[in-house]
């Protein structure tokens, strides 16, 4: 789902600005782009974000103000700088400026200050600021879910009126597969010369046409309908997209046997639209959590 959130917290260190974005996906792609001061915090955060979204790609960006005096969150590893500038020395003689900065960039070199790794101030204000921040994103997300949810129980409106159409012709449907059986077995007795007993010919004729029976399906078509209603107009926080992607599939599964069991114009067109109501659905799906 998409949606947008922000917010800013100030305190002892400094001022924390988290902004947050969410664009549709399968499963939870994070992204976070943080201050490399503040990278000892990133696990935390990720944590954060994950108890709070399950699908989608989600982009967060961290701004960290310090605040004069405030003790910093990183420090320099002297012995280790001083041990690469050495090795750059002998292999290059005199060291450039650049490369002189470019050293604070080797792994090791800028580490978690004794200050910073000892308090707990700068992951709760940070903490504090992501949780504002993915309150507001979720109130957008919610926003985009109610309108989704409007759009997938307008499919499933238009799925059940095809469902009920099929409903209505299955007799008669059935009725004229048992005919045309009979006729196709009388004219093969005829061309054989055979005598059946008339009675057991009845009798296998009617089972076969019970075979083509998809009361069954329609009966699982329309509680599954149901559900899905259910989940488009609940409150409940837990996420909803695995489930619906379920029940599509189900939908999808009685329809498809539907097709299958029965044979007729007016149930194949009603299969086709069937089909195409449910992939719709299924790519609303996608956006939902």
């Amino acid at each position: 789902m998409t949606g947008y959130g922000s917010a800013v917290l100030a305190g002892a260190h400094g001022e924390f600005m988290v902004e947050v974005k969410s664009l549709n996906n399968r499963f939870l792609d994070l992204n976070v782009r943080m201050p490399k001061e503040l990278a000892f915090l990133e696990l935390a955060l990720r944590e954060e974000v994950k108890r709070a979204i399950r699908r989608g790609k989600v982009d967060l960006f961290v701004r960290w103000t310090p605040a004069p005096g405030a003790p910093p969150p990183s420090e320099i590893n002297a012995p280790l700088l001083r041990h690469y500038a050495g090795q750059l020395r002998d292999a290059l003689g005199e060291l450039a400026p650049q490369a002189a900065a470019g050293l604070l960039n080797l792994p090791g070199v800028v580490v978690a200050s004794t200050a910073a790794a000892g308090t707990e101030d700068f992951e709760r204000m940070l903490i504090s600021a992501a949780r504002e921040a993915l309150g507001a994103l979720d109130t957008s997300r919610a926003s985009e879910g109610r309108e989704l949810a409007g759009a997938i129980e307008g499919h499933l409106d238009t799925l059940k009126n095809f469902r009920d159409e099929a409903a209505a012709a299955k007799d008669e449907l059935q009725e004229a597969y048992a005919a045309r059986l009979r006729e196709r077995i009388e004219e093969l007795v005829t061309k054989q010369g055979l005598s059946p007993d008339s009675s057991r010919l009845e009798t296998e004729i009617a089972l076969a046409a019970d075979r083509a029976d998809v009361t069954e399906e329609l009966v699982r078509l329309d509680a599954h309908i149901t559900s899905f209603r259910k989940l488009c107009r609940s409150d409940s926080p837990e996420p909803i997209g695995k489930t619906m992607d379920f029940l599509s599939q189900e939908l999808l599964r009685e329809v498809n046997t539907l097709g299958n069991k029965v044979r007729g114009l007016s149930i194949t067109s009603r299969v086709v639209e069937m089909k195409s109501e449910i992939e719709k659905i299924k790519e609303q799906i996608q956006n939902l959590e």
